[in-house]
């Protein structure tokens, strides 16, 4: 606690910085709680103490988030994040150092990448976790993110090769789970961690060994890279989930291992698919959409029945603005002519929607959706999911402003066509090939109109408007990804499965409780 003697402008220094990180709660949260948390931290600073600690903010940062999304109540995801950390950090060491000592050799120096810096920085971030007091251990770990993040604009601007894309944010995002969770407390649990991580190494070296060809990898190391790990996640999400298992079989509360599994699984589902053969049906990017929507879908089944997995009205809004955003960038990449204003009625629909009653919303979108089909010219593709999109949004009228989803949309496209074209301004890809890319973002509100149409079943009102969003969402979904199936990754087949069996193993204890 500050002392009395202390400068006052010291104290009101750490105030001003502690209250700027209060941004990340609600602002209604943060009229309500924000003099007491910051009361609480500042009787706990030391003197002097001008700056927040690392771990301060760490907690203040991920509480908000947590508040935002309406988790924050849910002790057993909080005891979840406990258990993933750990596992994280250990993921990321051993992966590092698996990539570093045994796979950058197979391709020349390992100084000709950039990529040694950061698994380099996640060793010594392991050692430091491991070795260092419980209030400095996460500081390692944040630097190491620190480097991680660094070289991808590093390697942009010099031109250097560079590890995975999707490799460099599943180490980020293991380190966020790292930095979420509780400082490391005795020894058992950092002796736990350095031997995840030796035996992560050791399991990854050997699946290395069952793939590598006498002739190295002729294509280079990139997709294996990402198959190799995206293995070793799913085996110690399996490991995770099997303490489910457990848990439910001895009667104890499953969530917390659940919530871990699937904390783990979110970055590990970004590294896959098994092949890329399929490209563009079902490509990196697709896996990555798919993986983290089957995941985040998991987890509105893991918070229970007692909150809607998706508020119907979302859907329709998320519909509208998805359909208006893809209507943009396709009008803009068919260039003038051809019929590509047909599009502008997309525009019209997401501007004027919030102005109108929901007969008037129905109207505009059903004049866009005719004016697609009379006049567009996108691919079929691009086309029929232009319309299942308005017929979201004919089912569920969006509250509220869908521009927000069509600018998020249009932007993601932009991000993704400059990814199609390895990251140039200039297109040197052609816009047909571009475009399929482009649709795998409307995985996000199929999937959003499937889960309000869970809610609406679940709620056994208007239940036929439920089966339509859900045959929507999942109908669309399905038929872009279940053709690919045999290039899933392990994680999106893993929960699928995972999850259900852990749900039949309930229904069997509860209906053997009902017997006795």
């Amino acid at each position: 606690m500050p002392s009395a003697t202390e400068a006052p402008s010291t104290v009101d220094s750490l105030e001003r910085r502690y209250r700027r990180l209060l941004v990340a709660y609600p602002s209604a949260y943060r009229h309500r709680r924000a003099d007491e948390i910051v009361g609480t931290f500042l009787d706990l600073a030391a003197p002097g103490q001008t700056r927040p600690r690392l771990a301060d903010a760490a907690d203040l940062l991920s509480g908000g988030v947590r508040q935002r999304l309406g988790l924050d109540t849910d002790a057993d995801l909080n005891a979840g994040a406990a258990l993933a950390g750990p596992v994280a950090l250990a993921l990321a060491a051993g992966l590092s150092a698996f990539l570093w000592w045994s796979v950058e050799p197979l391709f020349g120096s390992p100084l000709s990448h950039a990529a040694p810096a950061a698994y380099a920085a996640w060793l010594l971030a392991l050692a430091g976790w491991v070795a260092l007091p419980a209030r400095y251990a996460r500081w390692p770990v944040a630097l190491a993110m620190a480097v991680t993040a660094l070289v991808l604009p590093v390697t942009l601007t010099t031109g250097e090769p560079r590890p995975p894309l999707w490799v460099v944010l599943a180490l980020l995002a293991f380190g966020a789970l790292t930095l979420a969770a509780p400082a490391p407390r005795g020894a058992t649990v950092r002796l736990a961690v350095t031997t995840g991580a030796l035996v992560t190494a050791a399991l990854a070296k050997w699946l290395l060994a069952g793939q590598l060809p006498a002739t190295r990898w002729a294509t280079g190391y990139y997709q294996p890279v990402l198959s190799l790990a995206g293995l070793v996640v799913a085996v110690a999400v399996a490991g995770v989930a099997a303490g489910a298992v457990l848990a439910a079989v001895e009667g104890r509360r499953a969530r917390p291992w659940l919530w871990a599994a699937l904390l783990l699984a979110l970055p590990g589902g970004w590294l896959g698919p098994r092949s890329t053969a399929v490209e563009p049906g079902f490509g990196r990017l697709a896996e990555v959409m798919l993986a983290t929507c089957v995941v985040v879908a998991a987890m509105t089944g893991v918070r229970g029945s007692t909150r809607p997995a998706v508020p119907v009205h979302r859907a329709g809004r998320v519909a509208l603005g998805c359909a208006a955003g893809l209507a943009a960038y396709f009008w803009l990449g068919a260039g003038p002519g051809n019929g590509s204003w047909g599009y502008a009625g997309w525009l019209v629909a997401v501007l004027v929607a919030p102005l109108l009653p929901v007969l008037g919303q129905r109207i505009v979108v059903g004049l866009a959706m005719g004016l697609t089909l009379v006049v567009g010219s996108a691919p079929g593709g691009a086309l029929f999911t232009l319309v299942l999109l308005g017929i979201v949004a004919l089912l569920v009228p969006a509250r509220g402003v869908p521009l927000p989803a069509a600018f998020g949309t249009f932007l993601a496209a932009a991000v993704v066509t400059s990814y199609d074209n390895g990251w140039r301004l200039t297109p040197t890809v052609p816009f047909a090939h571009t475009a399929n890319l482009v649709l795998t973002l409307a995985i996000v509100p199929f999937t959003v109109a499937a889960l309000a149409g869970v809610t609406v079943v679940r709620g056994r009102a208007h239940r036929v408007r439920g089966v339509a969003l859900l045959l929507a969402g999942t109908g669309w979904v399905g038929a872009l990804t279940v053709p690919h199936l045999a290039a899933w990754g392990p994680i999106l087949v893993l929960v699928p499965l995972a999850g259900t069996g852990l749900g039949v193993l309930l229904l069997v204890r509860a209906a053997l409780r009902r017997r006795r």
